[in-house]
């Protein structure tokens, strides 16, 4: 397989934080369509607007979910990779830097 995964890891982690700011940013936002719908005076155009604030609430529910999903993912797949990187790291430094043996005892260097 010459085929070869490259990761930002930084920017992956940068989207995590970004989404889960946008989540919250969303969570707080009171809707206040309904507010508005009573101030219309007009039935149609309250009814309108009514109707839209709750497609709205809907949407941004539906939205919210899709968020948290990818900023989740973005996660796990930030520490993942990192994980898998640390490992490979560990390994590679291992098999370049192999620990020095004598009589099967790890440590022990007949030069001292």
């Amino acid at each position: 397989m010459g085929d070869q995964l490259k990761v930002d890891l930084s920017r992956l982690v940068e989207l995590s934080g970004q989404l889960s700011r946008l989540y919250n940013d969303l969570d707080s936002t009171p809707s206040r369509f309904d507010g508005y719908a009573a101030d219309m005076g007009n039935q149609p155009l309250a009814v309108a607007t009514s109707d839209f604030g709750e497609d709205w609430t809907d949407f941004r529910r539906s939205l919210m979910a899709d968020i948290g999903k990818l900023g989740s993912f973005a996660e796990t797949a930030a520490k993942t990779h990192a994980g898998v990187d640390a490992d490979l790291a560990k390994e590679i430094r291992g098999l370049l830097n192999p620990p020095r043996r004598a009589h099967g005892v790890v440590g022990f260097d007949p030069e001292e």
